[in-house]
């Protein structure tokens, strides 16, 4: 960015740091065009690694094993016993949520409603439609999905933010908290255990570009409303890293925010295209973005005091509008990649 407020210095980084790896074909289908359209969580029992995408009104749960061994199994909700089609219609978005110690639900947004499941799928845990006045029927939809604590956080159509306490095992999962700020629809929903302003941050950011973050520890109350839009229109993926806010938007651009002052810290032209997914390896502050403009980067976000952001690597997927975006460890030594219409799931692995 040109605005000495915040001036980064963006370092390309020679060298190749990922090689594409194995591909898992998705039998049978492929990805819809929907933003964050990946889950990742790596299976310690299974030695594998787990991805979720959503193709219209199916889940693809995909296994790729340290032997390079693949499987992936088609989950259709509407086919489950206990599934409500007053919930369901098209999938909007699904991912994993760890909550409690040990517990992995498999959370599924939907244009009605929500659903939560067992990890693999198999079992139905809960089921919640969206208030009927909230929005005209045929333009309800959930979207935008987080774990926090023993919460699982997911955002609307309206919105409105829904909180559910889920138990360490059973079914009692249980409607806590709506929270209100955002006047038009949420895009995404993430969290943090490890910033300076709170130990349980939930941050969500909607079609306008609005971000609001709220203090899970303390019911949810919410903190501050941060306006990032800055002409950059709707955020679309966001995360933190330490006290920083990472978002990325609709004209291609990442902007980075101090959650210690709550202003803009760096802004970057990171894509030509929308941007529909970010992630950031925990361990190493490394970030991956992905784009409709078919390239996918990795950076080394700045460190404190410094506006210095590396361009560490890049890719293109030649002619695919990639729509998903995961590491698949806190290291950043693996990733993976979706992409709109695409029947396989791209894995890239350090060399």
């Amino acid at each position: 960015s040109r605005n000495s407020s915040y001036l980064a210095t963006v370092v390309a980084t020679r060298g190749t740091m990922y090689s594409r790896h194995k591909p898992i074909t998705l039998v049978n289908g492929s990805v819809s065009s929907r933003s964050n359209n990946l889950s990742a969580i790596e299976s310690p029992e299974t030695k594998s690694m787990c991805y979720a995408t959503v193709h219209r009104a199916s889940i693809r749960i995909s296994h790729f094993t340290i032997d390079q061994q693949t499987s992936v199994k088609t989950i259709t909700p509407a086919e489950l016993a206990g599934s409500s089609t007053d919930v369901g219609g098209t999938i909007i978005q699904a991912a994993w949520c760890p909550v409690a110690e040990e517990r992995l639900v498999l959370t599924v947004a939907f244009t009605r409603g929500i659903q939560m499941y067992e990890n693999d799928g198999a079992v139905l845990l809960f089921s919640f439609k969206i208030p009927a006045e909230n929005k005209k029927e045929e333009t309800t939809f959930a979207r935008g999905i987080t774990a926090i604590d023993s919460n699982i956080c997911i955002g609307t159509s309206s919105g409105d933010i829904y909180t559910f306490a889920v138990p360490e095992r059973g079914t009692d999962v249980k409607q806590s908290h709506a929270l209100k700020e955002h006047q038009i629809a949420i895009w995404d929903l993430t969290s943090s255990t490890s910033t300076s302003i709170s130990k349980s941050l939930l941050a969500s950011c909607d079609e306008g570009g609005k971000i609001v973050l709220w203090d899970a520890q303390n019911r949810f109350q919410k903190m501050q409303v941060i306006d990032s839009s800055n002409g950059k229109g709707a955020c679309c993926s966001i995360s933190v890293w330490n006290d920083l806010l990472i978002g990325g938007y609709e004209t291609g651009h990442v902007q980075i925010f101090s959650l210690a002052t709550r202003k803009i810290q760096i802004q970057i032209a990171a894509h030509a295209r929308w941007i529909h997914s970010i992630d950031v390896a925990a361990e190493t502050g490394l970030l991956l973005t992905s784009s409709e403009d078919s390239f996918v980067r990795v950076w080394n976000l700045p460190r404190s005091g410094s506006n210095q952001i590396q361009l560490m690597y890049q890719d293109c997927v030649t002619d695919v509008q990639l729509v998903g975006a995961k590491f698949s460890d806190t290291q950043g030594q693996m990733f993976a990649l979706t992409g709109y219409d695409l029947i396989d799931i791209i894995q890239y692995k350090q060399k």
